[in-house]
């Protein structure tokens, strides 16, 4: 059974990662890929995570129900999640 995946476009800084996520990718999974990836320290807290959703209105992420809405938007949207 093949789980639905998304594909995450990050920004940050000057870099730009992405990279393929389950669809159920809670949001502390989330923030700690993204701690991995651009080396940001464990406990930050000052992460904030915000998504262009089909309006290309910038959407402030904080917890898994707003994590599962852009996950939606992102199958609506060619199954690509962007965010800042």
């Amino acid at each position: 059974y093949l789980m639905a995946h998304i594909i995450i476009k990050v920004a940050y800084q000057s870099e730009m990662k992405r990279f393929p996520a389950s669809s159920s990718i809670s949001y502390k999974e989330l923030v700690e890929r993204l701690g991995n990836l651009f080396g940001m320290e464990r406990n930050n807290t000052n992460i904030t995570l915000k998504y262009l959703d089909d309006e290309n209105d910038l959407i402030t992420l904080t917890d898994d129900a707003e994590m599962q809405e852009a996950v939606h938007v992102a199958k609506r949207n060619n199954l690509v999640l962007r965010i800042h």
